[in-house]
């Protein structure tokens, strides 16, 4: 996926990893679940519901930031609100299928 990787951090509701040539590779809706320095390993994992996550707190900070409170803040929690529901729907939608029959 990536090597010689330097530096990691969110840039624009990304993972950005970047390599010693300074090459980034860009990761939507994934985290660092661990790095291990011994092995040199570090390991990604999805999470689909960061991305609105992450533009909800951009958009929280921001408000902070110019220190007013601005409506559209209610609608990026529903984007939040909605792609959760979307995963405990699709979670009931495999499982409760499964048990069913």
């Amino acid at each position: 996926m990536a090597e010689d990787i330097i530096s990691a951090k969110i840039e624009e509701q990304e993972l950005v990893l970047r390599d010693v040539l300074g090459s980034a590779k860009r990761f939507k809706g994934m985290i660092i679940s661990e790095v291990d320095v011994e092995r040199e390993v570090m390991t990604l994992t999805e999470i689909p519901v960061l991305p609105q996550i992450l533009s909800f707190i951009e958009f929280y900070n921001l408000c902070q930031a110019q220190g007013k409170y601005c409506e559209e803040i209610e609608s990026k929690w529903e984007e939040v609100k909605a792609s959760g529901d979307e995963l405990i729907r699709s979670l009931w939608k495999k499982y409760e299928k499964d048990e069913r029959g």
